[in-house]
């Protein structure tokens, strides 16, 4: 059971780290093309 826990929190980790990479790319196209 704890063992468990711990993989969840690690794959929560990860997603969140993507998510955040995710939207910073998005952002940045977004600031781009409202320049053009």
């Amino acid at each position: 059971e704890n063992l468990m826990e711990g993989i969840e929190r690690n794959l929560l980790t990860k997603n969140r780290d993507r998510f955040t990479q995710n939207l910073s790319a998005f952002r940045r196209e977004v600031n781009d093309s409202m320049k053009n």
